[in-house]
């Protein structure tokens, strides 16, 4: 991951989970959320029955995100 300058920020694997019985793609969705440490989390969601419902844990996708104060 870079930053708008072009210096890298992070370095990690990518992956990508495809498990049986996943959810339509429009009943998906991740919400990123930084803590007060500067990490930044994933948390894996489905829409069921009008409410986001956690399907994993959440994922640590990144660091360093203390300086951030939105996700574009």
């Amino acid at each position: 991951m870079t930053d708008e300058a072009g210096k890298v920020t992070d370095r990690g694997p990518v992956s990508f989970r495809f498990v049986r019985g996943t959810p339509e793609a429009y009943l998906r969705t991740t919400l990123l959320a930084r803590d007060t440490s500067g990490k930044l989390w994933a948390y894996d969601s489905v829409y069921r029955d009008s409410r986001l419902i956690p399907v994993w844990t959440r994922q640590q996708i990144g660091h360093g995100w203390g300086i951030c104060n939105a996700i574009l």
